[in-house]
């Protein structure tokens, strides 16, 4: 199945690319991650699925020694276009990474793990690449409400979202232009545990309201994320 998937983001990665420009969500995640990390100077950093770099660069301009990693060709084509003077490589993450044991400080991975499956692979590379006690940063969307609907009150106003099936892994077919890619949903407690199982320690779970933040200008109710944001520690 992952396959399947790699070869139709290999087009879809473009239009998100392209998409994420207007996007406040998308925005929401980039200055979330701008205020969070800081004193990277002189570290090593994998971007992994870093689509057309945007952190890659963000990183490099924080003074990191900044690599991209992805997938889609064509979207590493981009990246290697709009910021030259980061490192830009072509890998599948569900595969052997051609990195060295034991060589970044910080791995980060930004939407990407809902994307692939299985993961199993995906989570032994990073903790191999990654030095010890070093840190793992990935974000994903919330499993608990991302393919959750809204319920709306008499008034037709968004008050709640309704759950259902949280526990059951499924496969769930989305459109980017003309290619169908899939969203793997899976409970939290899955990703935890298959972290902890290669050595990583949690140190911070984040659950940001960003439908209340000032990038947000609708009518959704806060107190619901949009995202899960997992900050670990290698053993």
């Amino acid at each position: 199945m992952f396959i399947d998937n790699l070869e139709n983001w290999i087009d879809a990665s473009i239009i998100y690319a392209e998409s994420k420009e207007e996007n406040i969500y998308s925005k929401f995640c980039k200055v979330f991650a701008d205020e969070y990390f800081n004193e990277l100077d002189g570290f090593k950093i994998l971007d992994a699925g870093c689509g057309d770099g945007e952190y890659t660069k963000m990183f490099f301009q924080k003074g990191a020694v900044a690599t991209g990693c992805d997938g889609s060709y064509k979207v590493i084509e981009l990246a290697k276009t709009k910021y030259p003077f980061c490192q830009f490589d072509i890998a599948d993450l569900s595969a052997h990474l051609p990195y060295e044991d034991n060589y970044f400080d910080l791995v980060f991975s930004n939407l990407v793990l809902m994307d692939i499956d299985p993961i199993d692979t995906v989570i032994k590379e990073f903790s191999r690449v990654l030095k010890p006690r070093r840190n793992l940063f990935f974000s994903i969307m919330h499993p608990v409400f991302y393919l959750s609907d809204w319920e709306l009150n008499e008034e037709g106003v968004i008050i709640h979202k309704m759950v259902s099936s949280y526990l059951s892994h499924k496969c769930v077919e989305q459109a980017f232009g003309t290619q169908p890619v899939f969203h793997y949903h899976r409970p939290i407690s899955f990703y935890l545990n298959i972290l902890s199982e290669n050595g990583f320690i949690l140190s911070k779970m984040l659950e940001p309201n960003v439908y209340e933040s000032k990038l947000y200008k609708g009518s959704k109710k806060p107190d619901i994320p949009l995202y899960l944001f997992v900050d670990l520690i290698k053993a």
